[in-house]
């Protein structure tokens, strides 16, 4: 049985992480490299799924989130915040990380689960779609529109405009994931 090494006492390390788990990029899977407690197995994908879908990984008595212990892990700093470009919580692929704050992690969100029109920013008023965005802090309407799909391409041309990379839109680019999913 391998011993695990000394958890430091304030801020986990990444030596310590890179002690205790082994970071497989191509396939986005933690595995303990060390036996921490009895229902550990050497080798084993460590982390168990929450129910908002994050792997959320229990070590020395703590729970930490998997992307924080990977980009601890190859990166050796722990940012206050991380993003998933696709979205997808348990994708903790390196490549669909980034560093972001929390307005922009909050700009990377799909459409509400309590969205009617079916489209992000777009909203039934007065008997046309209306599109609006919300960017640093400030409400934009940004028309009326007889057509739902011209108020959803709106709000996609203002979502690039004040988001940046970080715009999550309803009629995406190649390679990047609708709003709507």
């Amino acid at each position: 049985m391998t011993d695990a090494p000394k958890a430091p006492r304030y801020a986990l390390t990444q030596e310590y992480i890179r002690a205790t788990f082994s970071y497989e990029p191509a396939t986005e899977l933690v595995r303990w490299r060390v036996k921490s407690s009895r229902s550990i197995i050497i080798g084993q994908v460590a982390g168990t799924k929450t129910k908002n879908c994050k792997i959320q990984i229990r070590l020395d008595g703590h729970f930490y989130l998997a992307h924080h212990l990977v980009w601890l892990y190859v990166y050796g700093e722990q940012p206050k915040r991380l993003d998933h470009r696709d979205r997808n919580p348990s994708n903790n692929r390196l490549s669909n990380l980034r560093v972001s704050t929390h307005m922009e992690n909050q700009r990377n969100r799909g459409r509400q689960a309590n969205n009617v029109s079916g489209y992000k920013g777009v909203i039934w008023h007065s008997g046309k779609w209306l599109a609006k965005i919300c960017a640093d802090g400030r409400h934009y309407n940004l028309g009326r529109f007889t057509f739902i799909e011209d108020a959803a391409r709106a709000y996609d041309e203002a979502a690039y405009q004040h988001h940046g990379e970080f715009a999550c839109v309803n009629f995406p680019r190649k390679g990047e994931r609708d709003a709507r999913t």
